[in-house]
């Protein structure tokens, strides 16, 4: 672990692309899961309708795909609002030490 944080401060701008990079992929996880979560709940509601019992979700419809990195529900969305708030804090940080140093 030593070794990863003396080459990101060695090497400042790969630390601000890699912190920005984190922050994107964090935020299209949550824009998916956002639109998955309305998605299923529209379908629930026509198998409410329809008179079903059974909830739909993604796990479900595929079982055998590795959707868990597809937030669904709220620990799901606090976890990924931590890992953007980490990518931009490692990117912001970069740019702070990018400036006094660099």
């Amino acid at each position: 672990m030593n070794w990863f944080l003396m080459s990101l401060l060695q090497n400042l701008a790969l630390a601000r692309w890699l912190g920005w990079a984190i922050f994107s992929v964090a935020g299209a996880a949550i824009g998916l899961g956002l639109r998955l979560g309305r998605l299923f709940a529209r379908a629930n509601r026509a198998l409410q309708r329809a008179g079903s019992d059974q909830e739909l979700a993604l796990a479900q419809l595929y079982p055998d795909w590795p959707t868990w990195w597809i937030p669904e529900s709220v620990e799901g969305f606090v976890a990924w609002l931590f890992v953007a708030g980490a990518g931009a804090w490692l990117a912001y940080t970069a740019k702070l030490l990018q400036k006094q140093y660099g």
